[in-house]
């Protein structure tokens, strides 16, 4: 039919994106270990987010009980504000870092659908 590709025009393509590609990693200066080291950097980071909200809430509400606010009246509901107040940071610098690198993901090349096509 009308919609499906002659084989001449399928080597065509993907020559084309072959060359697109290319010329995108070689400009952007990235690689393949590039981008396996960008997947393990995300996976490492919320392994580190998700680690950080366990830890650090909970040490800081028991530093708080025992320690800051020993002498208070109400001291476990002052623990738990710290605590809560840690994970709101640790969510903040979370979503400030994925913004970041998203931001630098929008830098993608133009879909190869766009390029000019060999003649």
């Amino acid at each position: 039919g009308a919609d499906e590709f002659t084989r001449k025009q399928w080597y065509q393509r993907r020559v084309r994106e072959f060359y697109y590609f290319q010329h995108y990693y070689i400009t952007n200066n990235l690689s393949c270990s590039t981008m396996v080291k960008s997947k393990a950097s995300t996976v490492t980071q919320l392994l580190l987010t998700a680690f950080s909200m366990l830890i650090i809430p909970i040490a800081l509400f028991f530093v708080g009980r025992w320690y800051l606010f020993a002498g208070l009246e109400n001291t476990d509901v002052y623990s738990a504000i710290i605590a809560i107040l840690a994970v709101h940071i640790i969510l903040g610098v979370y979503c400030y870092v994925a913004y970041q690198e998203v931001k630098e993901d929008s830098q993608a090349p133009a879909p190869v659908s766009q390029l000019k096509k060999a003649d």
